[in-house]
């Protein structure tokens, strides 16, 4: 992915009726970034993904595999998937270059969790590789442990039979719960530092009825496919820890008020994607109506506007002013305003902006 990065939003309106909160209200999405929880520092702009999970040649006679839950999966196919993970999930932000290596190295395997940690690369391997892969770092499974449970469980439900008499009946169920326990670091081969280590669990669920406790097991998603599934999604995980991620927020903004034609036709506009317009209806009736709560709320609705047009700090101006008018919605709004605001002035850090 190219480093180069606009700060650009994609909108859009919920027209269905079951989506709006009230009858005065209409909600809309916002697309966005996220800043990474971690930052990688400049120059790191090409990571080079490895598996170094595999058990070292001590452990030679060791299957490398998990045998739990009743079932054999191999630990390789789990470490591929968490990659596959890392992979999508930096594919999907502006920040890095990536490329994933397939081949596996020895390090600590799932044995790590059975004592310590394994010892780190040595900065000759880690610059080796960097160089051969032309990366300026690389993103490191170091361990990995997946682990699988499943238990059966009852409810009862109370149901009232032919003759009027309340019945009991039970119901079987069973509960399948995959932990992805990893090991992660990231080596910056030019400074020869660590940036991260960090080590997590990755929890996933998936629950099925049957009529007896096999058959509400038997119906559960196959184990192997739970754990592929569950360690792919950890690598997802992980990938939003190191670089920004999209992200969704949804705003409301009123679509009517005492019956002002102005209100309802921005709405209008809004559904035809003429945000420009709308704004231009919700200034008319700040400047125009006599009627506090309507010009309270033609302010709030210009706050939001400029939100989605990307001036921030105009549109916190205006949430201010719709405060001022008591908008009893503004205050709440202009908490998450304010936090967007310095999300992204750290998302602009992390991008050199």
């Amino acid at each position: 992915m190219s480093t180069s990065f606009k700060f650009t939003v994609l909108v859009v309106v919920l027209i269905y009726a079951g989506m709006m909160t009230s009858c005065k209200t209409s909600s809309i999405y916002i697309d966005k970034y996220l800043p990474a929880e971690v930052d990688l520092g400049r120059g790191m702009d090409t990571l080079i993904i490895i598996d170094r999970s595999k058990p070292p040649r001590s452990f030679g006679n060791v299957v490398e595999g998990v045998l739990t839950g009743g079932g054999q999966f191999v630990n390789g196919e789990s470490a591929m998937e968490v990659l596959e993970g890392i992979f999508s999930g930096l594919y999907d932000s502006p920040r890095f270059n990536f490329r994933l290596v397939e081949d596996r190295l020895s390090g600590g395997g799932f044995t790590a969790f059975l004592g310590k940690a394994p010892e780190p690369m040595s900065w000759e391997e880690v610059v080796e590789i960097c160089e051969e892969f032309e990366g300026d770092g690389l993103v490191v499974l170091e361990a990995l442990y997946p682990d699988v449970n499943v238990r059966n469980y009852t409810k009862e439900r109370k149901k009232k039979g032919k003759n009027g008499k309340t019945e009991v009946i039970i119901e079987y169920y069973a509960e399948e719960t995959v932990d992805i326990d990893a090991l992660f670091r990231v080596y910056d081969a030019k400074n020869k530092v660590i940036v991260d280590e960090h080590r997590f669990t990755h929890r996933m669920r998936w629950n099925a009825k049957g009529n007896s406790p096999t058959n509400a097991a038997d119906r559960l998603i196959d184990r192997r496919a739970a754990v592929m599934e569950t360690s792919r999604a950890s690598g997802v995980s992980y990938a939003r820890r190191i670089a920004p991620s999209p992200a969704r927020v949804m705003r409301f903004y009123f679509r009517k008020s005492q019956r002002d034609p102005y209100i309802k036709e921005a709405h209008q506009r809004i559904l035809e994607g003429d945000w420009e317009g709308a704004m231009d209806d919700w200034y008319y009736v700040f400047e125009m109506s006599n009627k506090k709560k309507t010009i309270g709320r033609a302010a709030y609705n210009l706050a939001v506007g400029y939100e989605v047009l990307g001036d921030l700090e105009t549109a916190k101006e205006w949430a201010n002013e719709a405060i001022s008018l008591n908008n009893r919605k503004a205050k709440k709004y202009l908490h998450s305003l304010s936090i967007r605001m310095k999300n992204e002035e750290r998302l602009r850090q992390q991008m050199g902006e």
